[in-house]
């Protein structure tokens, strides 16, 4: 046999949400409250169902693999692994005809520079069949323009591609190394370089 109803409590415990007709602004009022009591006594029968159970709150690790997996399959296509590819603007050399490995080269135009007296500086010209000392940088400068051979003249044995050396020796300062620069330059010489001795240290 079931146990009867007791309508005293249920009217009791739902006296609140009937709106009183002597009190019309409190309706809302009753109203919200009979809802908010229904809505605490509904959560404390879920939690005490859950604790009963057993139940605990965690995550849902399924969707967050599901995802994780498609970010990795989405990259995978995407990527390239292939070389990033650039232009570069170059000037390459006009085609000529090709150098004869067994050819001679020529032999360099040596300006010997050998350090004197009161800092003064000794320049010697040495060459197939060339020994010349001048005494100055400008006088060397016009003996090595005579030696240079001019386009269309043939009073000159060297070429201006002729490779012509700057000899300094170890005494020797470095502002007379690139005078002696200089006045090759001014000669028209386009091929120059240094070549020092073994020992040779510039002196500043």
């Amino acid at each position: 046999m079931f146990a009867p109803i007791d309508r005293f409590d249920t009217r009791r415990s739902n006296r609140h949400c009937t709106p009183s007709p002597k009190q019309p602004r409190k309706q809302a009022w009753d109203i919200s409250r009979c809802g908010s009591v229904r809505l605490r006594s509904r959560a404390l029968r879920m939690n005490r169902l859950r604790a009963a159970n057993g139940f605990r709150l965690q995550l849902a690790m399924t969707p967050m693999i599901d995802v994780v997996f498609l970010l990795l399959v989405f990259f995978v296509c995407t990527v390239r692994f292939e070389r990033g590819e650039a232009v570069y603007q170059l000037d390459l050399p006009a085609r000529g005809a090709s150098a004869d490995p067994l050819a001679l080269q020529d032999a360099p135009l040596q300006v010997i520079l050998r350090a004197g007296a009161d800092e003064q500086c000794t320049i010697e010209l040495k060459g197939d069949g060339i020994a010349q000392s001048v005494g100055d940088f400008d006088a060397l400068a016009m003996a090595m323009e005579k030696l240079r051979r001019r386009p269309g003249a043939a009073d000159g044995l060297f070429e201006s591609a002729h490779p012509i050396l700057i000899v300094p020796t170890a005494a020797t300062q470095w502002q007379h190394a690139v005078e002696g620069f200089n006045a090759a330059v001014r000669a028209g010489f386009q091929n120059i370089g240094f070549a020092p001795s073994a020992d040779a240290k510039f002196q500043t």
